[in-house]
C-alpha cells in the first residue's frame, strides 16, 4: 500500500508538494543512438489542500532531454519548500511566469511547475485552460498512429486494425534505403482507398544528396510531411531544401530549446513543427514564441515524449492549446508500455474528447502502487 511522505519543516504551514519517483517497463526496449532501455523512469509532482489535487510529471528522456532525472529529483526537493510556499497562496498568472524564473532552468521541471500552477490556478478561479490564455476551446484533438519498422505484413496488420479504430494520419517509420518504405505505401494505399495520410519519420537516417530524389519519389502517394529527413545541414542549406521540396519538412529533434525555436520559426515559415512540451520547458515562453510567429498555431503538431499516463494527460492539454486543429498530434504513445501508472485517455475514432477545464483529471488514489515509491 502506497503511503504519502510528508516532510515537517521548521515554517509554520504543512508540506502540500510531494515528489514521487516511478519506473514503468517497456513493452520492448526502447532504443537510441546510445543506449537501449527496457524501463522508463521519471518524477512526479504532487500538490494536493483541502480542495485541489494536482499530479504533474518532470521525466527526462535518455537522449533527448538536456537534464537527467537525477539532476530534476536534486532540483525539485531543493526548491520544495519554495514550491509549496508559492502554491499555497494566492497567485497571478504573471506571478506565475516571475516565480517560475526563480527555479532551476531544467526544462523537465519547468515544464511539469508551470502546468501545475496553471492547473491549480485554473481550479481557484473557476476558469479553463483556454479562458486563461484566451484561446478557443476546440471540441476535440486529432490523434495519429504510429506505424514503425517492421515486416510488411506486420504492417499491413497494424495498419488495418488502427484504420478500422478510427486512425486516418500515420507515421510511418523509415530508414535508407527507402525501398522497404515504398512498398508499405503502395499496399497500404490500396487498402485504404487513399482517405488516409501519411507522415514520414526518416529519423535523419537519408543521406542529405539523396533525399530530393526520394521525395521526388514520394510525391504520388498522400505524405502530410517529411520529419527531420537528415543531419549535418547548415540553417541556410536546409532553408534551401525546403523552399525546393514539394512535400513539406517537419523539425523535432532538431529544436534545442525556445530560443532555439524562435530563430527556426523565423527562418522556415513553412515547415512543420513537432513539438515535445516535457523536452521543451516552461509553457509560458513556448505559448508565446508561438502564438507570435505562428497564427492559430498553424502546422504545429504536439507530441508525447514516453511520458507516463501522468504526463500525457498534460500533453494532451497542452496539445489541445498550441496545437494545429486541422492536423493529427502524437498523443497515442501509452501502448509502448507493458504496464502503466493508471488507465489512459479513451481515443475514439483517432479523436481524443477533451474535458470541459482543459485538464484531465488524475489523483493519487488511482495509481497503480507496483511502480511508484516516495522521495524522502
Amino acid at each position: 500500500m502506497f503511503t504519502a511522505f510528508y516532510l515537517q519543516p521548521a515554517l509554520s504551514f504543512k508540506i502540500l508538494i510531494e515528489l514521487i519517483t516511478y519506473r514503468l517497463p517497456f513493452s520492448k526496449p526502447f532504443v537510441t543512438g546510445s543506449a537501449s532501455f527496457r524501463h522508463r523512469e521519471g518524477l512526479l509532482i504532487r500538490y494536493s489542500d483541502d480542495a485541489t489535487e494536482v499530479l504533474t510529471e518532470a521525466s527526462p528522456l535518455p537522449g533527448f532531454s538536456s537534464e537527467t532525472l537525477d539532476q530534476v529529483i536534486s532540483a525539485a526537493g531543493n526548491k520544495k519548500d519554495a514550491i509549496d510556499l508559492f502554491f499555497t497562496k494566492s497567485y497571478s498568472l504573471r506571478e506565475l511566469k516571475e516565480f517560475l524564473k526563480e527555479l532551476p532552468n531544467l526544462p523537465s521541471l519547468q515544464f511539469a511547475l508551470s502546468f501545475m500552477g496553471i492547473q491549480i490556478l485554473s481550479g481557484r478561479n473557476r476558469q479553463s485552460l483556454y479562458d486563461l490564455f484566451d484561446v478557443d476551446k476546440p471540441s476535440d484533438v486529432r490523434v495519429n498512429d504510429v506505424l514503425p519498422i517492421q515486416s510488411l505484413d506486420e504492417t499491413i496488420r497494424h495498419f488495418k486494425k488502427s484504420y478500422q479504430n478510427g486512425f486516418r494520419t500515420f507515421k510511418v517509420k523509415s530508414s535508407f534505403p527507402t525501398d522497404q518504405l515504398i512498398r508499405s505505401l503502395n499496399a497500404l494505399n490500396q487498402i485504404s482507398g487513399k482517405d488516409s495520410v501519411f507522415r514520414i519519420d526518416a529519423n535523419r537516417s537519408w543521406p542529405a544528396d539523396k533525399s530530393s530524389g526520394i521525395i521526388k519519389e514520394l510525391e504520388r502517394f498522400s505524405i502530410e510531411y517529411i520529419e527531420e529527413p537528415f543531419t549535418g545541414t547548415d540553417l541556410y542549406s536546409f532553408t534551401e531544401f525546403c523552399k525546393r521540396s514539394k512535400i513539406p519538412i517537419a523539425l523535432d529533434e532538431s529544436i534545442q530549446n525556445v530560443s532555439h525555436l524562435k530563430e527556426l520559426l523565423n527562418n522556415l515559415p513553412e515547415a512543420v513543427f513537432i513539438i515535445k512540451p516535457t523536452v521543451l520547458g516552461n509553457l509560458f515562453d513556448l505559448f508565446e514564441t508561438l502564438s507570435q510567429l505562428r497564427t492559430h498555431f498553424n502546422r504545429v503538431i504536439v507530441t508525447t515524449a514516453l511520458e507516463s499516463s501522468i504526463g500525457r494527460k498534460s500533453v494532451c492539454s497542452i496539445a489541445s492549446l498550441i496545437g494545429d486543429r486541422t492536423m493529427a498530434h502524437g498523443l497515442n504513445t501509452g501502448r509502448f508500455f507493458k504496464s502503466d501508472l493508471m488507465v489512459d485517455k479513451q481515443i475514439s475514432d483517432g479523436r481524443l474528447e477533451l474535458p470541459t477545464s482543459g485538464f484531465y483529471s488524475a489523483g493519487i488514489a488511482d495509481l497503480n502502487n507496483n511502480y511508484i515509491q516516495s522521495v524522502e
